[in-house]
């Protein structure tokens, strides 16, 4: 079975009904929704509440963070796979068939596919595709797709695991920041040993959504990023090998052009410009030594 597992803060019901209609008209049969409430106002969680039935399962508790709701809804699951689902995002029909066969057939504890990447909206979403077709990457091989960023992002959404290599990686530290599930990726694919990787749109992901918070102008955006940056150097350090640290080094390019980015969306949200300029700058020394 698949559990599927919708951490919830304050999401507008009708990306609700999105997200819930989804999962309803899923192919595969065998699986369970465990919507996790962290918190939200009163709107939200009556919602919730209409949804409650024997597939899907709801619960309320005090707000702690997406992170943790994502681990507390994992406790409450009994799935022998998991996938997450953030709650403005929704499935294409076949996203569970097509990761849980992709699953069976390698022996991966790990399935990435592709997705969707929308405005809201806008009906036609960009697909994020790559080249080449079906993908299995060990250790080294994941490593270098991750630093990179081709074929695998630094979040946890539309991907199956087993149930096995979260009780292997879980319980993780996660800071009260944006990007926070990156480095959990990164142990993810570590302590997954085989990763799969699917080319085939399964996921809508919605940018700049109001109920997104890497969607909105925030002064600590660039701040939250050169973390998360951080702490992969952390854990490899502590994890990884000489060579895996060299290979971060050597991505140190691609990081900086994600701080711009991120400068600029900083600056919007209120950092003063010639502190984001210091923030890249000291950042960028600090990921290459």
């Amino acid at each position: 079975m698949i559990s599927v597992i919708v951490p919830v803060f304050n999401t507008a019901k009708e990306k609700l009904l999105r997200a819930k209609f989804s999962l309803d008209r899923q192919d595969e049969t065998d699986f369970e929704v465990v919507w996790y409430d962290d918190g939200s106002k009163e709107e939200t969680a009556s919602t919730l509440d209409a949804f409650a039935s024997e597939r899907h399962r709801v619960y309320h508790r005090p707000n702690r963070g997406q992170s943790e709701a994502r681990y507390q809804g994992f406790l409450l699951s009994r799935g022998d796979y998991v996938l997450f689902l953030d709650s403005d995002d929704y499935l294409e029909p076949d996203a569970l068939s097509s990761l849980l066969s992709e699953a069976k057939r390698t022996g991966s504890r790990m399935v990435i596919a592709s997705y969707l990447s929308h405005r809201e909206g806008k009906k036609k979403g960009r697909p994020w595709l790559f080249r080449g077709k079906k993908e299995r990457m060990d250790e080294e091989r994941f490593l270098t797709r991750f630093l990179h960023g081709i074929k695998i992002r630094g979040f946890v959404w539309g991907r199956l695991y087993a149930r096995s290599l979260l009780e292997e990686v879980y319980p993780f530290p996660y800071p009260n920041r944006l990007f926070e599930d990156a480095c959990f990726t990164l142990a993810l694919g570590f302590f997954a040993k085989d990763v799969s990787y699917l080319p085939k749109p399964i996921y809508h992901y919605m940018v700049g959504s109001h109920d997104s918070l890497t969607g909105k102008a925030n002064p600590h955006r660039l701040e939250d990023h050169l973390y998360a940056f951080m702490a992969i150097k952390e854990f490899l350090q502590s994890h990884g090998t000489e060579k895996s640290l060299r290979q971060f080094r050597r991505s140190a390019s691609w990081m900086k052009w994600n701080l711009l980015f991120d400068a600029r969306i900083s600056v919007r949200g209120g950092l003063p410009r010639r502190e984001a300029k210091r923030i890249v700058k000291d950042g960028v020394r600090s990921l290459k030594e």
